[in-house]
C-alpha cells in the first residue's frame, strides 16, 4: 500500500495533551507501525479523531478505513493492554440505539468505505407558531431515495434535531425549489419541481433533450408520519419497508425491542453468542461495518451465515428473496454477503458489498485467536468496482 504523508495537528490526538504544534505523520504507515496502545484506541473509537488523520485524497485513505486500520492494529499486537482497548471500543458501540430521539444535521457515513458520504440537510422548513421548526430531508438511509421529516425547538442547533422519520410519498431526486408550509397544526404541504427528462424520441448524436419541468406538491400528516402502533422506535411506515411487525414490538421474539435489536428479523438462539463461528463473524462484521458510523439499512443476502451483529447504528435485515426488493423499492440499497473459512486458531471472512452498477467491493477480514478471544488482525482489499 503507498501511503500519503499528510499534515495534520496533534494537539488531542496523541498521548499527550500537550503537543500542539502541527507535525508531519503517514497516516497509514503510521498506525500499521504503532505500538502506543492509547493513540490507536483514540482513533479507532472516534470518527472525528479518523478524519482529523484523513488524506486529502485517495480511494480508500478516508476515516473509515482509518478506524478500521487503527482496531485491526490494536488487534495485531495482541497485548493484554491492546486487547482491553478493543473491548472498551466494542462495548461502547454496542450501546447505541438504532432511533435515538435526535440524530445531528450534517454528514451522513456510507456503510461501505469506497463510497462517497453525504450531507443531511433540510431541503425545505417552516415553523409553527409555537416555534417549533420542521424540515423535509432527502437520504438512502433505508434503502431507495426517500424524504424525511424532522423537526427542532432550537433549529441553529444542529445537534437537536429529531431522528428524520420516514414518509410514504415517493419522489425522484432531481427535484427543486422545494417549499414547505403548514396547512394547520397537524398537516404539512411540501411543494417541488419535479425534472424530467424524455428519451423516448431522442435522436441518437443530438443535444440531450432538456428536463420537463413540472410542479409537484402532496400533504404530510404529521400523525400518520410518527404513528407507532407498538412503540418500539420504528414508526408504522419504517416497519412496512424494513418488512416488521408494527403491532409487535419485538417481531422475532428475542426479548429485543425492534428499535434497540440490530437484526430486528433474526432470532437469538441459544447460547449464539458462545459459538467460535458466531463471535468470529460477529467481530468481522464490527470492523467493516461497525466503525463506519453509518445509519443505512443493510440488506443481507441469501447464503450468509445468520448472526446477530451488534455495533452498528442502522438495522441489518435479512432477505430471502433479494429480486422481490429491487423490484419494489429499485436502486438505492446496500447488498451484503458474508462467507467464512477457518483453522482452529485463524479465520478469513469475505465480505461482498453491492450498491450499483460500478459500485461493489470485496474485502477478506483476517482473524486470530489470541489468548481466547477471536480478534481482527488484518483488513484486505480485494476488489473494487
Amino acid at each position: 500500500m503507498r501511503y500519503a504523508i499528510v499534515l495534520i495537528a496533534v494537539a488531542g490526538l496523541a498521548c499527550s495533551e500537550a503537543i500542539s504544534t502541527p507535525v508531519i505523520v503517514r497516516s497509514y504507515a503510521h498506525i500499521d507501525e504503532s505500538h502506543d496502545v492509547e493513540w490507536l484506541e483514540s482513533i479507532a473509537g472516534s470518527m472525528e479523531r479518523a478524519e482529523a488523520l484523513r488524506p486529502p485524497s485517495g480511494l480508500a485513505r478516508n476515516a473509515k478505513s482509518i478506524r478500521i486500520n487503527a482496531y485491526a492494529r490494536l488487534g495485531a499486537l495482541g497485548t493484554e493492554a491492546s486487547l482491553a482497548a478493543l473491548d472498551r471500543i466494542e462495548q461502547q458501540a454496542k450501546g447505541h440505539s438504532l432511533t435515538p430521539e435526535t440524530r445531528p444535521m450534517g454528514i451522513r457515513y456510507h456503510p461501505c468505505w469506497s463510497y462517497s458520504d453525504a450531507g443531511m440537510e433540510p431541503l425545505a422548513q417552516t415553523a409553527r407558531p409555537d416555534g417549533v421548526t420542521y424540515a423535509v430531508i432527502l437520504s438512502r438511509i433505508l434503502g431507495k431515495d426517500d424524504l424525511f421529516l424532522t423537526w427542532s425547538d432550537t433549529p441553529d442547533d444542529k445537534t437537536s434535531w429529531a431522528r428524520p422519520r420516514l414518509i410514504p410519498n415517493p419522489v425522484h431526486q432531481r427535484i427543486t425549489e422545494p417549499m414547505l408550509a403548514f396547512i394547520n397544526d397537524h398537516t404539512l404541504v411540501f411543494a417541488y419541481v419535479q425534472e424530467e427528462v424524455n428519451y423516448a424520441n431522442h435522436q441518437p448524436g443530438s443535444s440531450p433533450p432538456h428536463p420537463v419541468k413540472t410542479l409537484q406538491d402532496f400533504t404530510i400528516d404529521i400523525r400518520e408520519v410518527l404513528r407507532d402502533r407498538d412503540g418500539d422506535g420504528w414508526t408504522d411506515i419504517e416497519e412496512a419497508r424494513l418488512g416488521l411487525d408494527p403491532d409487535n414490538p419485538d417481531t422475532d421474539g428475542d426479548g429485543i425491542p425492534d428499535g434497540m435489536d440490530p437484526c430486528p428479523n433474526f432470532a437469538l438462539p441459544p447460547n449464539h453468542d458462545a459459538q467460535d463461528d458466531i463471535q468470529i463473524l460477529q467481530r468481522a462484521f464490527f470492523a467493516t461495518f461497525g466503525l463506519s458510523d453509518a445509519h443505512h439499512l443493510l440488506l443481507i443476502q441469501p447464503g450468509s451465515i445468520k448472526v446477530h451483529v451488534w455495533g452498528y447504528r442502522g438495522p441489518v435485515i435479512y432477505l430471502d428473496e433479494p429480486r422481490e426488493w429491487r423490484e419494489e423499492h429499485g436502486p438505492g440499497a446496500v447488498f451484503v454477503r458474508w462467507s467464512l473459512s477457518r483453522t482452529a486458531d485463524d479465520a478469513t471472512v469475505a465480505f461482498s458489498s453491492y450498491v450499483g452498477p460500478l459500485a461493489a467491493i470485496s474485502e477478506n477480514v483476517h482473524l486470530r485467536n489470541i489468548r481466547g478471544r477471536w480478534t481482527v488482525v488484518e483488513r484486505q482489499i480485494i476488489s473494487v468496482s
